[in-house]
């Protein structure tokens, strides 16, 4: 049985070999222990600290909502667990490997799937797979630790083939499961920008295949593909549902729904959600424009997509500095202090269009050189439909550049105010993914086209050369005259205008330097692609020909664009090791079970010790935990060990807030430690948003004076310390912070969220309560008298269940220093559920009773329990029918042998090949 199976599919199990010693080679540190250093995973691990201390410390109970930043918020969309199953498919189809080596196996695998269900010849099927897997945004974005995006990423070609495979499945069923399991796999990816972009791509393919059965009269049939492609859709959804509806609850109160405010900010402060509802922009939802194209893509930075320092990169920068250098030697410190004035954004290596970048979106010389030709030389309906995604794609990544501005940008303005959900994402040069998928696609669908129509390829040799020659004098004429490009971006013309001469340098003498540099970058890459598609050009001379057999040139193809691809890309990500220092690497470090995670500063040491002054139990769990562990580890502890320790007591026995003032709301590392007001999350919630615009920000900048008494909205949300310079600011505790709960004598009745949000300037929060007319049928009627004996104070903490304790001889209004979030959030007064209010905009209130009580809060989400069970039904129903057909691969007669026979006969040259 065994021979049988190998016989039968050795191609794949060498296609799986040949990909398994590439990714392991790429990556071999990390088989010695090593781990990459990824900039956002630290800020992953703040964010994700508290949810994830929760659950070890609570048998694997999720807490669902965290207090780690912005005052408290869901953890929906950063470390919560839902019991699917799906995980368990995503470990088979990674090979049970760690990361990186997972997520580029995926994406092998997954290109590899998608050239088999095209019905390539295998080695084409692996060549593709290598010009997609290693295309240098790839490794940007595991450097920069985008680790759910490279992995949507690498399903995408999976995605497709399963939803082609509907169209060409005999199979009904069989092809369900299929495209069902790719659906619920890169939903459970959890990147819902790169999904939704990679819908652009089977809405376009959708449509050739529309065109195909209309053509061929077979109408009926596609009808019953697409009610697949919908019902698979709906399995897939219902294995995710749990994520995927929490997410759509949640993003309802971000910033990707919008503000409910009408007002912007009496001050200099821009909200990034959009507040503008003039008569033009009324029907807008979700994120600002401005926001949304902050990162887009230039036009001519666009063609480096083919030659990959068509605008630099950052990694320039020193080299540029030391060529400056032998022009004169005062130029270097010249342009290097405006570099540094400029944070980087103008007068480095990089000299394109967006706010900065690490590298180029480089796809490959010979990726973008075969699809070039398949796009002149090829017609059919998937041609187009390829074609027409690319170009749009393209220009939508252009974002302001097309049109000059944000208020004449006329394809994304007309996306935003049109298409579904395109408000909700922001950074459209990302969208870049999509064009990095279909080049790769088209170059080998090209290559199939030549190989299995030999009459067509030998007959329009003479036009293949000429098309293929001008594309090569072409970027070769380019690169000798490169005054058709700007070598200096906009922010670095500004400057240059407003350059007085000092030391012998002018503003003429800086463009001058940096120009002559920026050129010959631009002239020695272009020469790169240049050799490349030459050579390319050669061997499908040779091909076509029949001088030498494709089952020779393609694995030549193959270690050419691997040459191609890696070698750019280690120009940012590579195994090079610190000099000095043979076991430390520039891009990895060592896994000691606190990577990217951040070390305490002397303010976070400082706090830790008053606050265990205050209750010793924070030092007594401390130590005990600390003896323990140092059991398990046999004595070799880390110093991270024992402060990871340390502050993961000191989160477990204290509810106050910090904000860290040097980056207060673009950095979670402070939540690492504390619970903050600050941090860094992509959706934060939109009425804290709007806090920050009105309030916080003018109130951080009101504490250069040292006025902590003024800050009224960090005060009511409990904020305790300020860091400021890696130190405590001030050196002492905030003594206006509000503490976890007050009680209120007054109530300022406002009407519609604008009321309600400029009713805080002028109104003493500690003594009153403003309150929206959709609550105030809680408060109507009730008089709150003063009681100088009543308290209120927290007596038990955890993120998703808060206890108080109350006592008062009257009836009170407390007002809690906790946001108020709909959904989910439950009061209860002596374990009898109790409706509760928002309060101060963003706060909770609650209608306490004269007498003791126990107040707790409980974050209780009805549909998360429901929802996993709807997934794992879900996912048992996609694995159970995978499995039915599992007997037939093993007979030989897998998916390979289910495509239809009308296809079959269609296509009769690529069945032989």
């Amino acid at each position: 049985m065994i021979k049988k199976i190998f016989k039968a599919n050795w191609q794949h199990i060498l296609a799986i070999a040949i990909f398994a010693a590439i990714v392991l080679i790429k990556f071999s540190p990390a088989l010695d222990g090593y781990t990459v250093k990824q900039g956002d995973i630290t800020s992953y691990a703040g964010m994700a600290k508290e949810i994830r201390d929760f659950r070890a410390l609570n048998n694997g109970e999720e807490s669902i909502w965290t207090n780690a930043m912005f005052g408290g918020m869901p953890g929906y969309q950063m470390d919560v667990k839902y019991d699917n199953g799906i995980i368990n498919l995503h470990k088979v189809m990674k090979l049970g490997l760690p990361y990186p080596f997972s997520h580029f196996i995926v994406s092998l695998l997954c290109f590899y799937f998608l050239g088999r269900v095209l019905k390539m010849n295998y080695l084409l099927a692996i060549l593709g797979a290598l010009m997609y897997a290693f295309v240098t945004y790839n490794f940007l974005i595991v450097e920069a630790g985008h680790n759910t995006k490279l992995l949507t990423i690498a399903y995408f070609p999976g995605l497709l083939a399963s939803f082609l495979y509907v169209f060409r499945a005999r199979n009904r069923l069989l092809s369900l499961a299929i495209f069902s399991a790719f659906t619920a796999l890169i939903l459970f990816a959890n990147h819902a920008q790169m999904t939704y972009y990679f819908i652009f791509v089977l809405f376009a393919i959708g449509i050739s295949e529309f065109y195909t059965h209309i053509k061929n009269k077979e109408l009926p049939r596609f009808a019953k593909s697409v009610g697949i492609l919908l019902l698979g859709g709906m399995i897939a959804l219902a294995t995710n549902i749990g994520n995927y509806y929490d997410t759509l609850n949640f993003s309802k109160h971000t910033m990707r729904g919008g503000s409910e405010l009408s007002i912007k900010p009496p001050s200099n402060q821009v909200a990034m959600e959009t507040t503008d509802k003039n008569e033009k922009t009324k029907k807008r939802k979700g994120l600002d424009p401005a926001y949304i194209v902050h990162w887009s893509y230039g036009k001519q930075e666009t063609y480096n997509l083919f030659v990959p320092n068509a605008k630099g990169s950052n990694a320039l920068a020193q080299d540029m500095f030391t060529e400056l250098g032998k022009t004169n030697r005062n130029l270097p410190a010249t342009v290097y202090k405006k570099y540094q004035q400029s944070g980087g954004k103008a007068f480095g290596g990089y000299w394109g269009d967006q706010p900065g970048t690490s590298g180029p979106n480089y796809i490959g010389a010979i990726s973008v050189f075969l699809a070039l030709l398949y796009l002149l030389l090829i017609h059919n309906p998937l041609k187009w439909a390829l074609f027409g995604v690319t170009f749009l794609v393209i220009l939508l990544s252009w974002g302001s550049n097309l049109g000059g501005s944000v208020e004449n940008m006329w394809l994304t303005n007309f996306f935003i105010d049109n298409v579904p959900m395109y408000n909700k994402f922001r950074a459209v040069s990302s969208m870049l993914t999509i064009v990095s998928f279909t080049v790769p696609l088209m170059a080998i669908l090209f290559l199939k086209e030549i190989m299995t129509n030999k009459e067509w390829a030998k007959k329009n040799m003479k036009k293949i050369l000429i098309t293929g020659g001008s594309i090569t004098v072409i970027v070769l004429f380019l690169g000798f005259a490169p005054n058709m490009f700007n070598f200096t971006n906009d922010i670095e013309n500004k400057i240059l205008t407003e350059t007085v001469a000092s030391n012998g340098v002018d503003s003429a003498m800086i463009k001058s330097g940096i120009e002559d540099f920026r050129k010959s970058v631009f002239k020695a890459d272009s020469l790169r692609t240049v050799g490349f598609i030459a050579i390319t050009l050669l061997l499908l001379f040779l091909g076509i020909t029949d001088k030498i057999k494709y089952k020779f040139i393609l694995p030549i193809l193959s270690v050419l664009v691997l040459a191609d691809l890696i070698g750019v890309s280690n120009r940012f990500f590579n195994n090079e090791k610190v000099e000095g220092k043979p076991l430390e690497y520039k891009n990895w470090h060592k896994n000691d079970g606190f990577v990217n995670t951040p070390r305490p500063t002397k303010g976070e040491m400082a706090i830790y010790q008053m606050e265990s002054q205050l209750n010793p139990e924070i030092q007594k769990q401390a130590k005990a935990r600390i003896q323990q562990r140092s059991i398990e580890k046999k004595g070799k502890m880390l110093a991270q060990d024992q402060e990871a320790i340390m502050f993961s007591s000191l989160y477990l026995n204290t509810h106050y807030r910090v904000l860290d003032l040097d980056n207060p709301f673009n950095s979670s590392r402070a939540s690492y430690f504390n619970k903050s007001t600050g941090g860094y999350h992509p959706a934060k919630l939109s009425r804290y948003q709007d806090m920050i615009s009105f309030y916080i920000s003018p109130e951080i900048n009101l504490l250069s004076t040292g006025a902590m008494d003024k800050m009224k909205v960090l005060n009511m949300l409990n904020n305790k310390y300020y860091l400021y310079k890696n130190d405590l600011l001030g050196g002492r505790p905030n003594p206006y912070a509000m503490g976890n709960a007050w009680f209120v004598q007054n109530i300022k009745s406002v009407k519609g969220a604008d009321e309600e949000i400029l009713a805080i300037k002028e109104t003493d929060v500690k003594t009153t309560a403003i309150v929206e007319e959709s609550f105030a049928n809680l408060v109507n009627g009730k008089t709150f008298e003063k009681d100088s004996t009543a308290t209120i104070k927290l007596t038990n903490y955890q993120p998703n269940h808060l206890v108080y304790e109350s006592n008062s001889s009257k009836e009170q209004l407390a007002i809690f220093s906790e946001i108020y979030y709909e959904d989910g959030w439950n009061a209860y007064i002596d374990n009898n559920k109790t409706e509760h209010l928002r309060a101060n905009y963003i706060l909770r209130g609650l209608v306490i009773p004269a007498g003791k009580h126990t107040i707790q809060f409980k974050f209780e989400p009805a549909a998360y329990a429901i929802n996993n069970k709807i997934g794992l039904f879900s996912f048992l129903l996609i694995i159970g029918t995978l499995g039915w057909f599992l007997f037939q691969y093993i007979k030989n007669k897998g998916w390979e042998n289910q495509l239809e026979s009308s296809e079959i006969k269609l296509d009769n040259e690529t069945l032989k090949a």
